[in-house]
């Protein structure tokens, strides 16, 4: 599976010289992203911009909602989805998403590098999909974001937010699950200097914050 991933990555779609920002929202689940990450989208269309809200899994790859019905009948288990998840995350950067680069002014992105490593962290216990993450960011495969944000929210509203949206609760949805994340996303603001932002403030205030940071 690697090998195969390694291929297309090797065959990636190159980058012009088209000086795109790249904007990372990151934060537990039910701070607010997507809201606030398709806020910030429709600010800078109105701005003039050519901006795109980019998604890091869901439609890129068909292997997800196939290793998805695998997990979920008990045939791979969860660290092993991981591990094909940050392979196929990793294809994605190298190939499709340079395309993305490629014709937009800025892309705005939740749940980015910083978010799969914590992901890998929370669900890996061995590391492993952390770790070929980890070799991509240190070879310097992996381009990194111009601006990263973390909308801080406290865990109680957070879980309340996911309640009230979803029908069904995914395993890291539970507040077991968001306690640790919360954790250990304290370390990942630190160790990449991410900004932190206040997620009780309405996702119209939050993309204004953000956008008045870019000084366009």
């Amino acid at each position: 599976m690697e090998t195969i991933f390694n291929k297309l990555i090797d065959d990636e779609v190159k980058k012009n010289e088209n000086k795109c920002k790249i904007i990372t929202i990151e934060g537990i689940d039910g701070s607010g992203k997507t809201t606030v990450v398709n806020s910030c989208v429709n600010k800078l269309h109105e701005k003039g911009y050519r901006a795109e809200h980019f998604y890091t899994s869901s439609n890129y790859n068909i292997y997800w909602n196939t290793v998805e019905n695998l997990q979920n009948k008990g045939l791979i288990d969860i660290s092993t989805n991981q591990i094909l998840h940050n392979l196929a995350f990793l294809t994605y950067l190298r190939t499709e998403f340079i395309n993305l680069l490629n014709n937009n002014d800025f892309l705005i992105s939740e749940w980015y590098i910083y978010g799969k490593l914590l992901l890998s962290e929370l669900y890996d216990e061995s590391y492993k999909s952390k770790d070929i993450l980890t070799s991509y960011l240190n070879e310097g495969k992996i381009i990194m974001p111009d601006y990263s944000y973390y909308l801080s929210l406290p865990i109680e509203i957070a879980y309340e937010r996911i309640i009230n949206r979803n029908e069904r609760i995914e395993s890291k949805e539970s507040l077991i699950m968001l306690k640790k994340a919360a954790e250990l996303w304290k370390n990942y603001i630190k160790q990449y200097d991410i900004e932190i932002i206040d997620a009780t403030l309405t996702p119209n205030e939050i993309s204004d914050i953000i956008i008045k940071r870019l000084k366009i």
